[in-house]
């Protein structure tokens, strides 16, 4: 059963101002992630996704290291959970800054803004750095599916993904344990079941679910969503997409024509 729409990922700021936001990054002297040291046998990399709240006491009890995916890094704060701020995201808007206020340690890539570099530096936090693309790692189109390169790279054993299910509850269902996220929403059936998730979790799931049946002694996901169904299955098929990316497919196909 093959997808029957294929996604590609596409920059979210101007190459022009990704690339700038590279060079200002690299040029800081910060340490470069896998150069700080022995890392813990076990991380755990934890997005956002709803059932992040059924696994908070699974990650308190975590023996290893906790990477927390952008917003995720608060949220585990305020339920007593220590972790790593990890982020890779280039843009930025107003607000942004509140998702690290009181990070003390920081995984970013090196496509970040200049200003999350400047507001944690100012803070005191220490960073690692994370080269990607030219030149670096190889990057994936979200953080959780780029943390399996950036982990082998500083020497942990095994990699879980909590909280990265890649679905949501539902049409227009709370998308994240913390905040309803505006996403396109898509209808995808794995194994019998149908999940709701969007075209950037689908490209995460793929990723992430064919290096977990590459590597099954490395890689494992806790959660019943998406991606771990796509692990077990292998294939998806899309059932549902929402008029808005329907009209567009359309226009692209009439172009083609």
């Amino acid at each position: 059963m093959a997808p029957s729409i294929r996604f590609e990922p596409v920059l979210l700021i101007p190459l022009e101002e990704w690339q700038a936001q590279k060079r200002y990054s690299r040029g800081l002297g910060l340490p470069e992630i896998g150069s700080t040291g022995a890392a813990a046998p076990n991380l755990a990399v934890v997005g956002g996704s709803p059932g992040l709240r059924t696994q908070l006491d699974d990650l308190r009890a975590w023996d290893g290291e906790i990477w927390a995916i952008n917003s995720t890094w608060r949220y585990l704060r305020d339920h007593g959970i220590d972790s790593t701020f990890y982020r890779i995201d280039p843009n930025w808007a107003p607000g942004h800054e509140k998702m690290y206020e009181g990070v003390t340690h920081a995984v970013l890539g090196d496509t970040c803004p200049s200003r999350t570099f400047d507001d944690l530096m100012a803070a005191g936090a220490s960073i690692e750095l994370a080269k990607l693309g030219e030149g670096g790692h190889w990057a994936q189109t979200t953080a959780a599916g780029t943390a399996p390169f950036l982990a082998a790279a500083r020497g942990h054993h095994r990699i879980t993904f909590f909280a990265c299910e890649s679905s949501f509850g539902g049409f227009w269902v709370r998308t994240h344990a913390y905040r309803n996220e505006k996403a396109t929403p898509v209808q995808v059936r794995c194994g019998g079941r149908k999940f709701w998730t969007s075209p950037q979790m689908i490209m995460q799931a793929e990723w992430i679910a064919q290096a977990a049946r590459e590597c099954p002694d490395r890689i494992a996901v806790v959660g019943e969503g998406f991606l771990a169904a796509l692990i077990e299955h292998g294939d998806y098929e899309i059932t549902r997409i929402p008029k808005t990316l329907s009209k567009t497919l359309q226009q692209q196909n009439a172009a083609a024509a």
